[in-house]
């Protein structure tokens, strides 16, 4: 894993992280197979729809899932590595699947 931490200033950190697509596949994979055995869906016995219909129908909220559990497993511990403060609020998610184009700082 690929991890760039850059000070742009006293109260503002830029941490760019890059996850192997081996690990989101995995996750995704785990997700989906919780919301299969949870799922309900018309034409199916409860728990027993095929992953691609399940993958497909709750694609939005697996994404989420995948984001937030990657996120807090793999980002925050990163930035703990890089700098010991406290982050002020949640980590924001520029992109998701490709690099990160570089973007001005707010002010």
């Amino acid at each position: 894993m690929k991890a760039d931490f850059v000070d742009v200033s006293d109260t503002q950190k830029t941490l760019t992280v890059e996850i192997p697509s081996d690990l989101v596949d995995a996750e995704i994979e785990r997700i989906a197979k919780g919301y299969a055995r949870q799922a309900r869906l018309p034409g199916f016995r409860p728990g027993k729809a095929p992953a691609s219909v399940i993958k497909q129908r709750f694609r939005e909220q697996i994404h989420h899932d995948v984001m937030h559990g990657l996120v807090m497993k793999r980002v925050v511990p990163l930035h703990r590595r890089f700098d010991s403060t406290k982050p002020g609020s949640s980590p924001c998610v520029l992109a998701v699947g490709a690099p990160v184009p570089a973007v001005a700082a707010p002010q």
